[in-house]
């Protein structure tokens, strides 16, 4: 697993090149309370043949100099390849008024990142999203990019955790999107999976598996609507299912709980799928939990026969 005795390790995001991935994550110090760490977070990055052994490398991205959107903490985001680049979409927060935004870095080799451009690339519309003039920082969400190509349609798709205005106070908790064929350019869409049932979903992946487009979200068992189908609240990872990948969405039960994971995201085995989580502590609710906040070893994740997703050991 990686775990650092000096910093607490969270959110993360996995690429592969050629025999190698490469792994980005959040990471600040493991000195204080544990809910310090979001205003002092960076991206770290280490590198692995398995996802079992781990090599540090250089931190990939810091918070940006005083007076840039993004001088107080860096949060979660993905990368993507494209034309002998690659793209690093990430969330980033400034000091003064702690609103989250939309970055986009940019790299030649996965070690040296670079950002583009001195604003965010991408801000909410009124028209479909709960704006930062509209809700405090503590509640206004517009985070955690996550970027895939979709072959049917030859376009890039962004999926951002976000509010969606249409829903009640409280539970408006949805993913958004944009689209672009170039990935510097960008079109905002209308919310991509909206049920009403959450006050947050966060970390979206979706993956293309086999047959159908399978979208993986991230919530707090405080975040669910008396009304959400899913019975008792659980913290953790929920999935959903579409042929298309602007959906509609349907529910693939059960949720996954995987040894106190959260953000659990998946990634690829080769010609299987595997997943990653990270293993919460304090703040979450787990003070013994071994290794806190740090990403545990990868564990297999299979399709049943009547489509629901199971987590097994590999």
């Amino acid at each position: 697993m990686l775990f650092d005795p000096n910093h607490r390790i969270w959110d993360f995001w996995a690429v592969r090149d050629k025999d190698q991935y490469h792994l980005y994550f959040l990471q600040a110090p493991r000195a204080g309370r544990a809910y310090i760490r979001h205003d002092l977070a960076n991206i770290g990055h280490a590198v692995s043949p398995d996802l079992i052994h781990w090599q540090r490398r250089d931190d990939a991205l810091h918070k940006g100099r005083v007076g840039q959107w993004d001088d107080l903490s860096l949060w979660t985001g993905s990368v993507i390849g494209y034309q002998d680049r690659w793209f690093m979409f990430y969330t980033g927060r400034d000091a003064r008024t702690r609103t989250q935004n939309i970055g986009l870095a940019v790299s030649d080799n996965l070690d040296i990142w670079t950002r583009f451009g001195q604003s965010p690339i991408l801000y909410p519309h009124s028209d479909w999203y709960m704006t930062s003039t509209e809700e405090s920082p503590e509640s206004f969400t517009w985070r955690d990019p996550f970027v895939v190509f979709d072959p049917l349609s030859h376009l890039f798709y962004l999926l951002i955790a976000c509010h969606d205005r249409s829903r009640p106070l409280g539970y408006r908790g949805a993913i958004g999107y944009a689209v672009s064929e170039d990935l510097y350019h960008w079109t905002l869409m209308p919310p991509l999976l909206s049920p009403g049932w959450f006050q947050d979903l966060e970390v979206p992946t979706i993956i293309w598996w086999e047959d159908a487009w399978y979208l993986f979200v991230s919530v707090k068992a405080e975040w669910y609507h008396p009304s959400s189908p899913y019975g008792q609240p659980i913290t953790g990872t929920l999935c959903f299912r579409s042929e298309n990948i602007t959906g509609p969405f349907v529910i693939v039960k059960p949720p996954i709980v995987v040894e106190k994971w959260y953000a659990v995201r998946p990634v690829a085995l080769g010609s299987l799928w595997g997943v990653l989580g990270w293993r919460m502590g304090e703040e979450e609710g787990y003070p013994e939990h071994p290794y806190p906040y740090g990403i545990d070893n990868p564990k297999a994740l299979i399709q049943t026969s009547n489509r629901t997703l199971q987590v097994i050991s590999l």
